[in-house]
């Protein structure tokens, strides 16, 4: 009832007069976005924004609560879309596990670490924004105000990393147009958090809460990534007989590895039925035509295209032959154990990155380039 109150408060307060004199709906197909009259209109929908964050960010904000819960039972940085450590203890390596990195990049690593403090802000201003918007708490709009900056730069140090690190330095093979997807999503957020917040600085609300909503969705994007690989690993285990974690590893690094594009698919999918779909509880204004949130989505199905045509048509043959089942023999795994350990031990970077950018996070795991050498 509060969500349609506000919906119909928002469309009754915030009307433009049309050339004629008449009252008309704002509409995203038409005007300017950076205006009073816009923004206005936008903000009587948040409610609608508060509830599309919620419903969103909840799936994937589960998975990572789950991943960080292993990351502490375990003692190190836990993968869950591929069920085993990043950095498996060294008795491990070989046996159970068959990483193909010794250590973490140290830029990798940092992303990482950063992404805790960053999670927890953004449930802290979601909070304080709930107490402004919805019960108009002043209190609650000094915090959300002053705590909103510092977050922002909490944001701009983890997303940053992580989006240098998973275009240069990831630790698992992203190939093609799916790189290119998973950079953009890091430069998306960056862009649209700073611009959420000039937008606040300047008294649109409605736009700052549109802008926010969107930093905010594409920062928990990649738990779809997760979600995703867990259905299809459960789907393996259960209709083939053979079926190992180190097989699904094992099948990652094939010729065209493993398809991150169904994450892809389910997470913007999910986004444009809660957002745009009549029957959704949070549907809320599209942004406005030729603005910043138009271009960028645009360039996100573009890029989304791109990645379907990479996997549909470029690598079919692979795709039929894995849906038909994994490769899990003994030779087949036996050759990923060795493919692994020669990664391991020649450093799966080169040696310009290994020593740069994609440096390891602990000097005594990085590759030791003298080793076995002898002067003559």
């Amino acid at each position: 009832q509060e969500v349609e109150l506000s919906a119909m408060a928002g469309k009754a307060a915030y009307t433009a007069l049309g050339s004629n004199g008449s009252q008309s709906t704002p509409s995203w197909l038409s005007g300017e976005e950076c205006t009073k009259e816009w923004s206005d209109y936008l903000h009587g929908y948040k409610a609608q924004w508060f509830w599309l964050v919620v419903l969103y960010c909840t799936p994937p904000g589960l998975i990572f609560c789950y991943s960080l819960v292993r990351s502490v039972i375990y003692g190190s940085w836990w993968n869950t879309s591929m069920n085993e450590p990043y950095e498996p203890v060294p008795s491990e390596i070989g046996t159970k596990y068959n990483p193909a990195i010794n250590s973490l990049p140290a830029i990798l690593k940092t992303h990482m670490t950063f992404a805790v403090p960053m999670l927890g802000g953004i449930v802290l201003q979601l909070i304080f924004a709930y107490l402004m918007v919805m019960k108009g708490n002043s209190a609650a709009t000094t915090l959300h105000k002053r705590f909103g900056v510092v977050l922002l730069v909490i944001i701009l140090s983890c997303v940053s990393l992580g989006t240098l690190s998973l275009g240069f330095c990831d630790s698992q093979g992203k190939r093609g147009a799916e790189t290119v997807f998973f950079v953009a999503i890091g430069i998306g957020i960056m862009i649209s958090g700073v611009r959420g917040i000039s937008f606040a600085a300047q008294g649109f609300r409605g736009l700052h809460m549109q802008y926010m909503v969107l930093t905010i969705c594409l920062i928990f994007t990649p738990g779809f990534n997760r979600i995703t690989s867990v259905l299809i690993r459960h789907f393996y285990s259960a209709f083939q007989s053979g079926y190992s974690q180190q097989c699904f590893v094992a099948s990652s690094w094939s010729p065209a590895g493993y398809y991150w594009t169904w994450s892809f698919i389910l997470g913007f999918l999910y986004l444009a039925i809660l957002w745009l779909c009549p029957c959704s509880p949070a549907k809320v204004p599209f942004f406005k035509i030729y603005g910043l949130g138009f271009f960028y989505t645009m360039l996100m199905l573009a890029i989304l295209l791109s990645c379907l045509f990479q996997m549909f048509v470029l690598w079919l043959p692979d795709l039929l032959e894995k849906l038909h089942g994994l490769d899990c023999s003994e030779d087949h795994l036996a050759q990923f154990k060795a493919f692994a350990a020669a990664l391991r031990n020649r450093s799966m970077y080169d040696i310009s990155w290994s020593n740069g950018l994609c440096t390891a996070s602990s000097a005594s795991e990085q590759v030791d380039l003298f080793r076995n050498l002898r002067l003559r």
